[in-house]
């Protein structure tokens, strides 16, 4: 399955929510959790319609409309939480944090 949104790490979920009940708050804001490895844990919307994409013959058209309708379903949902992304830092695995941008990123998850 394929998620779009933010690769960022639990600690800075808590202080970008500024809240202890981080899960609640996420999925009250209409977004999800996706726990990856080695503390990374994804903010974002899972596409539901790319769990068996590699099992069936997928136009490319039709998986970039996916993504981009997603990442702007994802944007509007984020925007909601009045939280400037840009003042924090994205979290990749086994690498040093990156600076944030508004641009969302594409997970295989």
């Amino acid at each position: 399955m394929f998620i779009v949104g933010y690769p960022l790490d639990y600690k800075k979920l808590g202080i970008m929510f500024n809240t202890n009940d981080i899960d609640n708050c996420v999925k009250n804001n209409g977004l999800e959790l996706h726990y990856t490895d080695k503390g990374q844990v994804i903010l974002g919307l899972s596409i539901p319609e790319t769990t068996y994409i590699f099992h069936d013959f997928v136009s490319v058209d039709k998986l970039v409309i996916l993504l981009l309708e997603y990442k702007k379903k994802f944007l509007d949902v984020f925007k909601n939480t009045k939280i400037d992304i840009t003042k924090f830092m994205f979290y990749p695995m086994e690498s040093e944090d990156v600076p944030a941008t508004e641009e969302p990123c594409v997970f295989k998850y």
